[in-house]
């Protein structure tokens, strides 16, 4: 007796894939080295000083930035700071109905945006500090995933930077200099570089999953490649068997440097 492919989808979901990995192709029938539609989209929120809206397939992100100024910390004088704040709420998905699953993935999509715009390649911080060891600008970055189907990190990190480049920091006012020098133009901020995240899914030691969605994400651990100008970071959410080396390692961030090039243009054209 033939088993409901929804059962096997659901108990067996890398039984269940196998039959079109095969094809080169995923049950939804995009190919396995297919990225999904992108839009971003900035100027969203009217309230922020920037912000970006970034849709990949059915997920979607909000961005939003604003800036308070503070002292900077005495270890670093001359430089201001980006913080980061990023929620997922259970309307997005059902997967974060569990208090546990939530923290996971904020918490690391958190501390990977840290990593990311915190590097000298992406933001040089000291174009932050107003006056240096008293005033310093602090960037509150706050992330709204509206809808969530895989590949957090890849729309997160898009609708970040696109935001942050709409940035506009007002101008500032010195009471202690002259009349024509005391006040600041707003100014934009500047980022070296713009990073892209590429995130895929090990479904073997050949075969990896491209941009992929939540339900591709049950057939394998998933791994990001962050592409920094010259540098590259990788993130794992979870085990990744086999380590990153090997020839199909080497193929797959082939394939990822490829495709990062396809993302930019389809982001900023």
């Amino acid at each position: 007796m033939a088993l409901d492919p929804d059962v096997v989808r659901k108990h067996m979901p890398r039984e269940f894939y196998s039959r079109f990995v095969e094809q080169g192709l995923r049950p939804d029938g995009r190919a396995v080295t297919a990225y999904r539609k992108l839009r971003v989209t900035r100027g969203v929120v009217n309230s922020a000083l920037g912000s970006s809206a970034c849709r990949l397939g059915k997920s979607y992100y909000i961005a939003g930035v604003r800036a308070v100024l503070q002292a900077p910390d005495p270890s670093s004088p001359c430089r201001g700071t980006i913080a980061f704040d990023v929620n997922f709420s259970p309307f997005c998905s059902s997967a974060f109905r569990d208090h546990r699953s939530t923290s996971q993935i904020s918490s690391f999509v958190t501390s990977s945006l840290a990593a990311i715009f915190e590097s000298p390649q992406v933001m040089d911080l000291t174009e932050l500090c107003v006056k240096p060891g008293e005033l310093a600008w602090c960037l509150e970055v706050s992330v709204e995933c509206v809808e969530y189907d895989g590949s957090g990190l890849d729309a997160v990190v898009l609708a970040v930077t696109s935001a942050l480049e709409d940035v506009r920091l007002p101008p500032i006012y010195d009471p202690s200099a002259n009349d024509n020098q005391g006040r600041s133009s707003a100014t934009c901020l500047h980022l070296g570089v713009r990073p892209v995240a590429i995130t895929l899914v090990k479904f073997d030691d050949n075969v990896w999953l491209v941009d992929p969605t939540e339900s591709d994400q049950q057939v394998g651990a998933s791994l990001t490649v962050c592409f920094i100008g010259t540098e590259r970071m990788f993130f794992c959410l979870g085990g990744m068997s086999g380590g990153l080396e090997g020839p199909g390692f080497q193929r797959m961030l082939q394939m990822a440097s490829k495709l990062q090039v396809d993302v930019r243009k389809l982001a900023y054209g």
